[in-house]
């Protein structure tokens, strides 16, 4: 019987106990599995009721959407649409500069941006009344802008007429 029982300890640690271990293993990626496909659905899910909810959305709204927070950089969009407010206004931008917004370093790994920027910065020359005016525009207009400077100067003696000399800075946003 201690031989029986011998071999019996033999076989078990030589043959059963490899295949249950592999066994185990197998059911722990059997497992994984399992959770990485629920995920897998959970998102296919998600992404046909946004895609339905997109849908939903009239064309209009859309185009008035990718206006509003676009996702990618049109610079040369960016500059007619300005120009275009501004000439509403009789103003005519010069001296434009476009400069890609550097992104500050955040030490908080929860903060996170969905979105990039640029600046534009141009000078118009005109009444303070059609500067207000355009500001007020642009205000008003579809596409997502900042403020970031503003400068004038009072004409010279020889410009009297021409009005004050604005330079302005604008930040433009697009997502990611």
């Amino acid at each position: 019987s201690l031989i029986l029982i011998a071999a019996a300890v033999w076989i078990f640690w030589s043959y059963t106990n490899p295949i249950y271990t592999e066994a185990k293993k197998l059911r722990e990626v059997r497992t994984d599995y399992e959770t990485k496909l629920a995920q897998a659905n959970e998102f296919r899910q998600k992404y046909e009721n946004l895609a339905a909810e997109y849908q939903s959305f009239s064309e209009a709204d859309i185009t008035r959407l990718s206006r509003l927070v676009p996702d990618k950089v049109d610079t040369v969009r960016l500059v007619v649409d300005v120009n275009d407010i501004a000439a509403k206004q009789g103003l005519l931008i010069k001296n434009i500069e476009i400069s890609e917004t550097v992104e500050e370093t955040v030490t908080d790994s929860t903060t996170k941006k969905d979105f990039n920027s640029i600046d534009l910065n141009f000078s118009v020359t005109g009444s303070y009344e059609r500067f207000v005016a355009f500001i007020q525009d642009l205000e008003r207009s579809l596409r997502t802008l900042d403020v970031t400077e503003i400068e004038f100067a009072a004409p010279t003696d020889s410009a009297k007429g021409a009005g004050y000399d604005f330079d302005l800075g604008l930040r433009a946003y697009w997502l990611k």
